[in-house]
């Protein structure tokens, strides 16, 4: 049982996220924090976009921008789920 630890501790990468053996490993460490990050990303940007939508006092311009900020955003979001979903029924 020990020497099973010692090779499976010899082909191990340590990263900052924890030990990964393998690619698939490495991205079921990072995917939560990739998750995180841009879903934290995404609220941030949808404050900013509505503060630019709520101050455009009718500016066509500037509603136009928040608009495409917020789809933006909303693709983004999206996308990044549909990864998710195609990763955990790829068994990765």
């Amino acid at each position: 049982m020990k020497l099973a630890f010692l090779i499976d501790k010899a082909y191990a990468i340590e990263t900052e996220f924890g030990e990964a053996k393998n690619l698939t490993e490495y991205i079921n460490l990072i995917m939560p924090w990739i998750l995180g990050i841009a879903s934290s990303l995404a609220v941030l940007m949808m404050i900013y976009a509505g503060y630019i939508y709520m101050t455009s006092q009718g500016n066509p311009e500037a509603t136009g921008r928040a608009k495409d900020i917020i789809i933006g955003v909303i693709s983004g979001v999206l996308l990044l789920f549909i990864i998710e979903i195609i990763l955990n029924q790829l068994g990765i």
